[in-house]
């Protein structure tokens, strides 16, 4: 998941999207906007993004505080604004 919020597509989708001087520069509506399914299917891994999507949900959730905690921590490593 990372990877796929990383690739290049996304990551100039989201600066055109997120405002960081706003009180809440990432909402859900940007975040929905982002078809995560296509950047898998350009990076060649869609299968596994498949199987991470219909995953039981007890099994998504550790993974998913793994993924969100690295983000947040490779945005403080890039300076970019926490709010």
């Amino acid at each position: 998941m990372f990877r796929l919020l990383t690739f290049e597509p996304a990551m100039d989708f989201l600066d055109s999207m997120i405002f960081w001087d706003e009180k809440r520069p990432i909402t859900a509506r940007v975040l929905r906007k982002l078809n995560i399914r296509d950047l898998a299917r350009e990076l060649g891994c869609e299968g596994r993004y498949m199987q991470f999507v219909r995953a039981p949900a007890g099994k998504q959730t550790g993974h998913s505080r793994r993924i969100m905690s690295t983000i947040t921590a490779s945005a403080v490593r890039a300076d970019v604004p926490s709010y």
